[in-house]
C-alpha cells in the first residue's frame, strides 16, 4: 500500500470527512480509505497505487472538494477548500 499524506485547508472550520474512491469504480463506489478529521489539517490515507476520486465532505455531508488524484509512494495531496 502507498501511504498518501495530505493537508486539508478550509476557512469554514469544523469536521471534515476525507474519502478516496477508486476512480475506475465510479463516484458511487465504496471508498478504499476514508477518515474523519475533527478540524481541517493533516491527514494520511493508505491506498493501493492508482487513480482515486478524492472527496471531502463537511459535517453536514456537503461535498466541499472533489478531484482525481494519483496514489503512489510518497504522494502528497493538498486540498484547499474555498
Amino acid at each position: 500500500l502507498a501511504r498518501v499524506e495530505g493537508n486539508a485547508a478550509w476557512k469554514g472550520g469544523g469536521a471534515l470527512m476525507v474519502q478516496a474512491i477508486p476512480a475506475a469504480e465510479g463516484p458511487g463506489a465504496t471508498p478504499a480509505d476514508q477518515l474523519l478529521l475533527d478540524s481541517p489539517g493533516p491527514f494520511e490515507l493508505h491506498l493501493r497505487p492508482g487513480d482515486y476520486l478524492l472527496r471531502v465532505r463537511d459535517a453536514t455531508g456537503k461535498v466541499r472538494f472533489e478531484a482525481t488524484r494519483t496514489a503512489a509512494p510518497g504522494a502528497d495531496w493538498h486540498v484547499v477548500i474555498p
